[in-house]
């Protein structure tokens, strides 16, 4: 069981501003209309209305908010990390996949 435990936490990393991510499909801003590009940065995120939302910048295309769900975080080795649930107060983590 503990090394469960230690292989999952082993497993988990936190976002920090300026860390790069990709969206798992296509999405069009809300503000312009517009197809956001696949890759963005990390701004934040943020709890609104009992759901958390990730403020992505997407360069010139501006800054959009994004459901955890629909972006899929780029860590320094090329593997990319899918976000895992914690709770609304708790920082924004990441999940690899399974051993």
């Amino acid at each position: 069981m503990a090394g469960k435990i230690a292989e999952a936490a082993s497993r988990e990393a936190t976002m920090k501003t300026g860390d790069s991510l990709q969206t798992t499909k296509l999405i069009r801003s809300q503000k312009t209309g517009v197809l956001l590009p696949r890759q963005g940065t990390f701004v934040r995120d943020v709890e609104n209305l009992g759901r958390k939302l990730i403020l992505v910048d997407f360069g010139p295309a501006g800054e959009e908010y994004i459901f955890p769900n629909e972006v899929l975080a780029e860590t320094g080795n090329g593997q990319t990390m899918t976000w895992a649930k914690s709770s609304a107060k708790a920082p924004c983590k990441l999940r690899g996949p399974p051993l």
